[in-house]
C-alpha cells in the first residue's frame, strides 16, 4: 500500500511540473535589493500565454516606502525565441521565459521566470554600464 501511494504522489508530481503553465494570476513576494539590501515586497503579476504569444498583462511590488508598477508586455514565441516588436530580445521552454530590454542608454533590464507547479520564480536583475548591479529583484510568487 505505501508503495501505490508512493508511486502515485511521485506520478502527481511530474505531472504537475510537466502541466506548468504561466498562465493566470499569480501572487507572492519579491526582495527589491539595491546594493545586497533591501525590502521585502508584496507581488501580484498576471500573465498570459498562448502556443504563438506570451504577455505581461500586469506586475506590481508594493514595498511599504516604494512601490513599481511593472509594464504589459507582449512577446511573439517563435522557435524557442521570444521577439518584441518582430526582433529577439530572449527564449523561452515549456516553463521558463528569458528577455532583456534597454531602460534608457545605460541600464539593460535582465528578466527571468520559471514555472513550477503552482510556484513561478521571478528575477529581474537591472544592469548598467554592461556591468554594475543596479537592482535586483527576486522572489516567488503562487498560483492564485
Amino acid at each position: 500500500m505505501k508503495i501505490n501511494t508512493i508511486l502515485f504522489l511521485m506520478v502527481f508530481g511530474f505531472l504537475n511540473i510537466a502541466n506548468a503553465s504561466v498562465d493566470g494570476k499569480w501572487r507572492g513576494w519579491a526582495y527589491w535589493k539595491y546594493d545586497s539590501d533591501g525590502p521585502k515586497c508584496i507581488a501580484h503579476m498576471i500573465f498570459k500565454e498562448t502556443t504563438e504569444n506570451f504577455s505581461m498583462i500586469m506586475g506590481d511590488l508594493d514595498c511599504d516606502f516604494v512601490a513599481m508598477q511593472i509594464p504589459e508586455r507582449h512577446f511573439v514565441k517563435e522557435n524557442g525565441k521570444l521577439l518584441l516588436d518582430g526582433e529577439p530580445v530572449g527564449q523561452f521552454t515549456a516553463n521558463t521565459f528569458a528577455w532583456s530590454e534597454r531602460y534608457n542608454e545605460r541600464t539593460v533590464i535582465n528578466v527571468s521566470i520559471k514555472v513550477n507547479g503552482t510556484n513561478l520564480d521571478y528575477v529581474e536583475h537591472w544592469i548598467q554600464d554592461d556591468e554594475k548591479l543596479l537592482y535586483d529583484i527576486s522572489g516567488r510568487l503562487f498560483k492564485d
